[in-house]
């Protein structure tokens, strides 16, 4: 037996049919499909979520005064802070733009979403219908990923919805080499200076079926969650992440990994990395660190899966 922590949906992609490789029709037609999903008017499409931050913190456009707090250089400087639970790709995008980095002490965020700055919600690990109507103010921009091991998956990939046209012109240019945005590819003019960070068709392609097959994956994850949260008396809410608490996460990896458990740690403090090291004191996210473990939560798990998941992670805990 061997249950994985993450499952994928897998695809044939006939080539053949698309009608550009790069910038296909389906492109657009997934970011409407995601805002009819979400509840926004507009959106943008990149790469990779961690490059739509990136894109989103160099836009004058989208980007409002950014604080200027005293660094450990003993000046003031740009800063933005983030948990310091946080996958390092975030705090890379940040250092990437020129800003300097703060960690903050919250770990309740992991498998949801947290504020990056004032009106950006990062929503990497979470994706729900209505999300943009029931949250955010038409200015907010809702960041989204499709990373393989995300709710809504694909070869990599990210996007951002908003009721602000101005600031998602201003993205798609971004992620454009800086282009203005025109239906006409070859009407396009350089307005500014840009990247090469748009979502590719085969991208949009795989998670555009992934979106249609979405609430019917949702229903089986939060079937699995309920059980697990009845089970062990907890109240989790993630569709992305099922963590639980136990004395040593690392000796809990090895031995649910003899049982056939694949489990995971979401995820290692970087405040106290060599390279992101600020020298603060973070109790709640060391403590975390150490003895939370993410289970499998995926909607390929049989009902005997869950059983004896249940029953291990109990036997564990006895």
């Amino acid at each position: 037996m061997n249950i994985n922590l993450f499952e994928f949906d897998d695809h044939v992609i006939d080539t053949a049919e698309f009608d550009h490789y790069l910038h296909g029709e389906v492109v657009k037609e997934f970011e409407q499909s995601v805002c009819e999903y979400v509840g926004a008017k507009y959106a943008a499409s990149f790469f990779s979520a961690s490059y739509a931050l990136y894109c989103i913190m160099k836009s004058k456009v989208c980007t409002p005064a950014i604080p200027l707090i005293m660094g450990r250089s003993g000046r003031f400087s740009p800063t933005i802070s983030v948990p310091s639970m946080i996958p390092p790709v975030v705090p890379n995008a940040i250092r990437g733009v020129g800003f300097d980095l703060d960690f903050t002490d919250d770990t309740t965020w992991v498998g949801g979403s947290y504020q990056l700055i004032e009106n950006v919600i990062d929503s990497a690990q979470r994706l729900d219908r209505n999300q943009y109507v029931t949250e955010c103010t038409d200015d907010d921009l809702l960041v989204f990923s499709f990373y393989p091991t995300k709710p809504l998956s694909s070869l990599d990939g990210g996007i951002v919805v908003s009721n602000n046209k101005e600031k998602i012109d201003d993205l798609k240019s971004l992620s454009f080499y800086g282009m203005e945005y025109h239906e006409d590819s070859w009407s396009r003019n350089q307005i500014q200076v840009g990247y090469k960070a748009y979502l590719s068709t085969m991208q949009a392609t795989i998670a555009h079926r992934n979106l249609q097959n979405l609430d019917k994956k949702y229903e089986i994850i939060d079937s699995v969650r309920d059980q697990y949260n009845k089970e062990f008396d907890l109240n989790n809410t993630s569709r992305h992440l099922y963590r639980i608490e136990v004395d040593d996460n690392e000796k809990a990896i090895n031995h649910f990994k003899e049982k056939g458990i694949v489990c995971g740690v979401h995820y290692a403090p970087l405040h106290n990395s060599p390279v992101f090291s600020t020298g603060k004191d973070l109790p709640s996210v060391v403590d975390a660190s150490e003895k939370t473990l993410s289970i499998p939560l995926h909607h390929k798990l049989t009902p005997s899966d869950v059983s004896y998941i249940i029953e291990s992670v109990k036997d564990y805990w006895r």
